[in-house]
């Protein structure tokens, strides 16, 4: 990351990373795990309203074919 100022030229802030502690690091990977179920629930039911949409579709297609 750099900000860079006319009359300077580009700086260079120095960062440092925080460490985290146990806690932190548990209560992140809590969280990617948490992340994670949510999104395999999400695909699952995206999954199922396509399947929902693809049959209505076939229905309606096969009505007019009527």
């Amino acid at each position: 990351m750099g900000i860079f100022l006319n009359y300077i030229g580009k700086i260079e802030i120095p960062h440092e990373e925080a460490e985290l502690i146990e806690e932190e690091k548990a209560q992140q990977e809590k969280g990617l795990i948490r992340l994670e179920k949510k999104r395999a629930c999400n695909r699952k039911y995206m999954a199922r309203k396509r399947e929902e949409i693809r049959r209505e579709r076939e229905k309606e297609l096969a009505e007019k074919a009527d």
